[in-house]
Order: C-alpha cells, then structure tokens, then sequence
C-alpha cells in the first residue's frame, strides 16, 4: 500500500504544470498559445464616425486699380494754350504714366462647411488587462507610501512637540533663577 501511495505523488508530481514547463510548451507551440490568447483577450474593432463643423471666416481681400494719369492729362490740356499743351505733352506723354490707386479692402465671407473623419479603432484588450492590473498595483503602493509618510509626519511632530517643550522648559527655568525672587 506504501508503494502504491508512493507511486501516485510521483506521479502527481510529475504532471504538474510549472511556469517554465508551461513557457517551453508555448513557445514550441505559439499557435496554441495565440488561440488561448484569443479565447481570454479578443481585440475589438470598431468603426468610428464623426462630423466636425468647421464655421466659415471672413476674409478681407486687398485690391489696387491701375489709372493711365496720360487720358486724364489730354482731357485736361483741351482748356489750355498750344504753348503750354506743347511743355506738358513733352515733359508728360512722351512716357505713359500710370498710378495704382488702393481700392477700398471688400469682406468676403467663405462658406460654413463640415469635415467627416471614418477611422477603425483597434483596441488590444490584453495590453488593456495588463495596464489594469499594473494600475491597481501602484494605487495599492500608493497607498502603502501615503500610510508610511503620514506616521512619518506625527513622528516629526511628536518630537518637535517634545523639543519644543523641553526648550520652554529651559528657558523658564533659566529666567526664574535669574529674575524670580523666589528660589526654585
């Protein structure tokens, strides 16, 4: 009966599933491994719309309109002398001229419009699940720190509170003897 007892804890033993026996058999089998993946952490696709709503501007556009000053001098000159036309045709409209006169700037308004953007989010529910309990881990540690930095802070306090007292102490005691009439 010892024999048979013996027997079966070896082989319990030996059918146990250890964490480098469970990391050999993955790695020699990734198919398996990516088909428990998917049974416990499926990624989830999800296609998602949205509509921006972009308001028109108002735009000032800048214009110049270009003036041959040469027409307007020979409509001047019809008034005037055939000596004094002859001095302004020479020194004027032997060379055109022309002058560029700013225009007053015109608003226009460019049109409201609305943009659509489709995008696939892909979200990878493993990395998900590891950032949970990473999360967890460190609010817990946190929480741990915060506990060990407030007995810290009463600890300061108590003794400052000690050396404080122990100070006045001195103190009175110094100034009774030196200025109390009465001996301590």
């Amino acid at each position: 009966m010892k024999s048979f007892y013996l027997l079966v804890l070896c082989a319990l033993m030996a059918s146990c599933m250890t964490e480098k026996k469970a990391n050999s058999y993955y790695n020699s089998h990734p198919d398996k491994l990516a088909s428990l993946c998917a049974a416990h952490f499926n990624n989830t696709d999800s296609v998602k719309d949205s509509t921006v709503f972009v308001p028109g501007k108002t735009v000032y556009v800048h214009d110049s309109v270009t003036v041959d000053v040469t027409a307007m001098v020979d409509s001047a000159t019809k008034s005037k002398t055939a000596a004094q036309t002859k001095v302004l045709r020479d020194s004027i409209l032997n060379h055109p001229l022309y002058i560029k006169i700013p225009c007053p700037d015109l608003p226009v308004q460019t049109p409201d419009t609305e943009k659509e953007f489709h995008y696939v989010q892909v979200s990878n529910n493993a990395k998900e699940v590891a950032l949970a309990d990473a999360n967890t881990k460190l609010i817990s540690a946190n929480a741990v720190l915060t506990a060990k930095l407030k007995a810290k802070d009463k600890a300061i306090l108590i003794m400052a509170a000690i050396i404080g007292v122990s100070i006045m102490v001195v103190i009175i005691k110094v100034w009774l003897k030196h200025f109390a009439k009465v001996p301590i």
